[in-house]
């Protein structure tokens, strides 16, 4: 009899010990008469239960700071999942092909002059046809093939471009590509 006073008149020692240990278990056991400091409330569910709660089981409502809403934007960021390097070698290759225009895409040596415009007074033009079938004309200073070479002089009978090539040393030269017109048999 006399430990089960001690054992009762102790009760609020016990549960202020499992308040410190557990907050949410100790305001579960306190019910709604005994609040703990700094603790969740806590309500116990009677009644109807919600679908993924057990009838007479504690519901914790915990302060929830604002909902903060993050979407991630991919446009203009790396792939993480790709090297660094291969993606950078990728995006260069990449950069280079779409700034270049059709005239830039080819090897001058693929290309064939079909006519060439000369006269007094006036500029001389080419006419090139590119190994995808379309043509273009040319002009002195026009950017051609895949070095960037430039037309330097257009004759009656050829086009000259001069192109600056760097070989597998690192080395850069400077080269005369000719290209002929196409005489017509007669």
């Amino acid at each position: 009899m006399i430990l089960r006073k001690h054992i009762i008149s102790a009760f609020p020692a016990i549960l202020l010990a499992l308040a410190a240990a557990c907050p949410q278990a100790a305001a579960a056991q306190a019910g709604p008469a005994m609040a703990v400091p700094g603790a969740p409330s806590v309500r116990v569910q009677t009644g109807k239960a919600q679908p993924n709660q057990v009838p007479g089981q504690a519901v914790v409502n915990t302060p929830k700071p604002e909902d903060e809403v993050y979407t991630y934007q991919s446009a203009g960021r790396r792939d993480p999942f790709l090297p660094l390097i291969y993606t950078a070698k990728q995006a260069q290759e990449k950069q280079k092909s779409q700034l270049r225009i059709p005239l830039e895409q080819y090897e001058v040596s693929k290309m064939i002059i079909e006519a060439i415009v000369t006269g007094p007074g006036i500029p001389s033009y080419a006419l090139v046809r590119l190994p995808n079938g379309k043509h273009y004309t040319l002009v002195k200073g026009s950017v051609v093939g895949v070095n960037k070479g430039r037309v330097v002089e257009i004759t009656p009978d050829d086009v000259v471009v001069r192109e600056t090539v760097t070989d597998l040393t690192g080395k850069k030269s400077t080269h005369e590509t000719i290209l002929k017109l196409r005489k017509e048999e007669e």
